[in-house]
């Protein structure tokens, strides 16, 4: 798969007078439109050459590691301009390999990336709360108030640091309000549902038989 992932860089990243600009990938950021056309090629394959699960995942982990791993933006960006299919699996794979943290800095990324494209989170929350649903109930909710405060201590950092301009600290606030918005809004449609099917509520169910939070267990159900 390493060829395929260097046929990609050399047709599809941006290029200097000396070649491939692996300077901005590793260390810089590449703008969302920068990395369309890499983005469209990974869909392209999937849906056409008919790329398995695996060989799709691999070429992609090549594409963003070779010859370093790129930063956590341009991983994110490249995500976000390929289509939310590969997105998920790209995420799936991480979570089945118990890299949490990865996933939390994907997708805080993919957050704050969705935002400076469409101003709204939408086309990476859909992403990642598709993923979500795949998890177990405390995975899920451990990861969701882990990528919530990777927003707020990246917000803290920019305000310390005084980074400029200030659309990166905006786009950050941004996110953040919007992501604890959807929180809110699932959590309220699970309040609402485990009324209708739960029968009394929660004043007249006895406080011995409510039981224990579940441990965390980072597995994903089949």
């Amino acid at each position: 798969m390493i060829h395929q992932a260097r046929l990609l860089q050399i047709l599809f990243l941006p290029k200097t007078s000396f070649g491939v600009n692996f300077n901005a990938a590793i260390y810089d950021r590449f703008t969302n439109a920068a990395l369309a056309d890499l983005g469209n090629a990974f869909q392209l394959l999937f849906e056409y050459a008919k790329w398995s699960d695996d060989n799709i995942i691999s070429v992609f982990d090549e594409t963003i590691g070779t010859p370093a791993l790129w930063s956590p933006p341009n991983i994110s960006a490249l995500l976000l301009n390929c289509s939310p299919i590969i997105t998920e699996k790209v995420l799936i794979s991480k979570a089945i390999n118990n890299r949490f943290s990865e996933i939390v800095c994907i997708s805080h990324h993919l957050l704050v990336a969705s935002i400076r494209a469409t101003r709204s989170i939408k086309p990476a929350s859909d992403c990642i709360w598709s993923f979500m649903e795949k998890l177990n109930p405390s995975d899920r909710v451990y990861l969701a108030s882990q990528l919530l405060n990777s927003l707020k201590n990246a917000l803290f950092d920019m305000v310390d640091m005084g980074v400029e301009p200030i659309t990166e600290v905006e786009a950050a606030l941004e996110a953040i309000s919007q992501f604890t918005e959807n929180i809110l809004n699932l959590a309220l449609v699970s309040l609402r549902e485990n009324r209708l099917s739960s029968g009394p509520g929660i004043h007249e169910v006895n406080k011995d038989t409510i039981s224990k939070e579940p441990e965390f267990s980072p597995a994903v159900e089949e």
